[in-house]
């Protein structure tokens, strides 16, 4: 957020608009065209990797190195995350490689997922994202939500509140003999799903601050370097919130079998 990030916070206390060319501010358009330049890449790359390991690769024997590369693509792409946040020059570069690897990762969660039977919650998840992210934004279009400083420090503080549970959660399964306490946090209980419901709507609000963010960059008059900045940070909420509605949908499924 713009007063999460260090880098932005620094610049926004020197740069009042006048400091930047005006064909060298951020625009809207320029923010949309990159936002779906990352959304399209990472879906492109969700699918071929969908399609590449289900067809061509036999996973009795490549399983393992599967694996390994999926373990590194998660690692590496988040380094290239904290690359991109703090270093504005390098959200380009960064951002793009993160929607390259978080396709692969994706596509192969949903390759997973669909082996065991929960192929059509795989489109759900993909289609309620979608659906959520259309809302979202009409509801901050119109001002029927507004997000101000009270608004964004609930968000922040919620998110980092059922972080730190589901931490302790994982924990206490973890140390719990028996699978007791993991099927109940992380199975398909009603506690589960609930958890899994609260972090669906607060990865929707998410979205809000991202929009957000985008107005205060457009209206500081803030360099283009910025369009990608907010781009990459509503990826990020995107990716977040279709992994939440997958992981929720899932919970429900299972409950039916």
């Amino acid at each position: 957020m713009l007063g999460g990030n260090p880098a932005l916070r620094r610049l926004q206390r020197t740069t009042d608009g006048q400091f930047v060319d005006e064909h060298d501010r951020s625009t809207y358009g320029g923010i949309a065209k990159k936002s779906i330049f990352l959304v399209v890449l990472t879906f492109i790359t969700a699918v071929a990797s969908f399609f590449g390991v289900f067809f061509f690769v036999n996973w009795d024997y490549h399983f393992g190195i599967i694996l390994g590369v999926l373990i590194g693509a998660g690692v590496v792409s988040f380094i290239m995350s904290m690359l991109a946040i703090f270093n504005p020059n390098a959200t380009k570069v960064c951002g793009t490689i993160y929607a390259l690897l978080q396709g692969f990762v994706l596509g192969f969660t949903a390759l997973m997922v669909t082996s065991v039977g929960y192929g059509g919650e795989v489109l759900a998840a993909l289609l309620a994202t979608v659906g959520t992210f259309l809302v979202m934004m009409i509801l901050y279009a119109t001002g029927v939500i507004r997000v101000g400083s009270g608004f964004r420090k609930f968000i922040i503080s919620a998110v980092i509140g059922m972080v730190l549970i589901n931490l302790i959660m994982f924990l206490v399964a973890l140390l719990t003999p028996g699978n007791a306490m993991w099927d109940l946090f992380f199975g398909n209980s009603f506690i589960a799903i609930a958890i899994s419901v609260v972090m669906v709507i607060l990865a929707s609000l998410m979205i809000l601050l991202d929009l957000n963010r985008m107005t205060a960059i457009v209206q500081a008059g803030l360099d283009k370097r910025y369009e990608w900045v907010a781009a990459f940070g509503l990826l990020i909420t995107l990716i977040w919130l279709y992994m939440e509605f997958l992981r929720l949908f899932i919970r429900i499924a299972s409950r039916r079998r």
